[in-house]
């Protein structure tokens, strides 16, 4: 089946070229890649790690949580119906991950699809971990626009390019988490919620703006703007 992705008469532009820590220009993909994998990693506080290494961590981790957790009940399992509905929900257009498939291939009949992904599902609803091939994935660099020094790392933000199957079942498992954090938020976290988008903290300030005027009375309000916050959050 093949599915078309993306814009096919887009014109290809050329890459910037990027500068090392010495502020000399890479001339390999691997110096490139060198370059990414050191800065975002300084951002993450990460560090190098063999992949086999790193395999049989997450294994054994997993291993000991399944012999630790209690019994799963029915009701815990994802149903058939939460994957055709994530699958319905995916966004098109979008790179795929690892295995090369994109979410349109799964949009052409969300219904078949579910039905064959919901052995897995309920495996992995009911041990309380996902298979190893859906962790992580494959990150890539994206450049910011409006920068000032666009050929430096610091100019670019980092994607994760993650098969589409894990990001199935991480949605249908979503809105049962979502029910469960909003109790132990507090009501002025926005973002990633129900019925708070982002935009609601704008209008919070706003209005807090105009009762200070009606009022006449002094008021305030701080921004942060922290450095690579999304990092730091996660």
């Amino acid at each position: 089946m093949r599915v078309p992705v993306g814009n096919r008469n887009r014109e290809a532009r050329p890459l910037n070229y990027l500068l090392n820590d010495q502020g000399i220009p890479v001339q390999t993909a691997q110096q490139r890649a060198h370059v990414f994998a050191k800065h975002f990693g300084a951002i993450e506080v990460a560090s190098p790690m063999d992949p086999k290494d790193l395999c049989f961590s997450a294994m054994n981790r997993q291993k000991q949580n399944i012999e630790q957790m209690a019994n799963p009940a029915p009701n815990d399992l994802i149903t058939r119906s939460e994957i055709e509905y994530a699958i319905r929900k995916c966004k098109q257009g979008k790179a795929a991950g690892h295995d090369g498939i994109p979410a349109e291939y799964y949009k052409r009949d969300p219904s078949r699809m579910a039905r064959m992904l919901i052995p897995l599902a309920i495996k992995q609803s009911g041990l309380l971990c996902e298979p190893y091939q859906y962790k992580g994935g494959e990150a890539k660099e994206l450049q910011k626009s409006g920068q000032q020094k666009p050929q430096s790392a610091e100019a670019h933000r980092a994607v994760l390019l993650a098969d589409n199957i894990g990001k199935i079942f991480r949605g249908a498992a979503r809105p049962r988490l979502v029910k469960h954090a909003v109790k132990n938020l507090l009501p002025t976290q926005c973002g990633g919620l129900p019925g708070r988008s982002t935009e609601l903290p704008a209008h919070m300030a706003r209005a807090f703006v105009e009762r200070c005027k009606q009022r006449k009375s002094h008021g305030a309000i701080l921004f942060v703007d922290a450095k690579a916050a999304f990092y730091a959050a996660i």
